[in-house]
């Protein structure tokens, strides 16, 4: 038996670009028998959180849509863990293994740039993915590789399409790096992605050491 997980995917509640409530997130994926959703709201670029909110604060509301996720999947059967997406200048990173402690506890990260806030979330022992790293966009300068930052590539993503995809997979193989897929879930009407394991995840970072052993298969 194989489990089916979502990577990938952003709430209305936490991410200004998306469309899709966490109460719909969870009835979507348990619909088309997913095992787990990984939350990965914005919490740098498109985030609802106020900047003028004080740090705990920010850290507080922007675990809203994760915790009303959490609420409905604990009533459907549905896993649901809790992530972030990493934003700087435009490129996008997922960093598995952040909770609300390291948060709190590292209040200069939206100011101390990329490369430090991926180093140090690796010191804290995070999983880390390089989210569509070829995107482009007129509110992107440049396109920055840093496979001795990450873990893993994102070699498919089905919001973003099929060239990106194709790019991101050179990067992964030129640098042995894994692979792992999902949707980037922003809208209903979406195709589908993600992951399948060999056993059922008991936390994020269980989900983490199933695709660090190949254990994983994308979708």
């Amino acid at each position: 038996m194989k489990y089916k997980y979502e990577t990938h995917c952003h709430t209305m509640e936490n991410s200004r670009c998306s469309r899709i409530t966490a109460k719909e997130l969870v009835e979507l994926y348990v619909s088309k028998n997913y095992t787990g959703i990984v939350i990965t709201d914005h919490f740098t670029g498109p985030t609802t959180v106020p900047s003028y909110y004080n740090w705990k604060e920010r850290v507080e509301h922007f675990h809203q849509g994760f915790e009303a996720a959490k609420n409905e999947g604990e009533k459907l059967g549905l896993d649901v863990f809790f992530s972030l997406e990493y934003t700087d200048l435009g490129n996008d990173f997922l960093l598995y293994g952040i909770e609300r402690d390291f948060l709190l506890e590292n209040p200069d990260l939206p100011e101390i740039g990329m490369t430090a806030v991926l180093q140090r979330a690796r010191e804290a022992g995070a999983f880390i993915i390089h989210a569509h790293p070829f995107l482009e966009a007129d509110y992107i300068n440049s396109i920055r590789l840093v496979p001795n930052h990450v873990d893993a590539v994102e070699v498919m993503n089905v919001y973003k399409g099929e060239n990106y995809n194709k790019r991101a997979l050179w990067y992964a193989e030129e640098y042995g790096l894994l692979k792992t897929g999902g949707s980037d879930m922003h809208h209903f009407n979406q195709k589908l992605s993600g992951i399948t394991v060999e056993h059922r995840a008991e936390s994020i970072l269980d989900l983490a050491e199933q695709i660090k052993a190949g254990k994983s298969e994308i979708l």
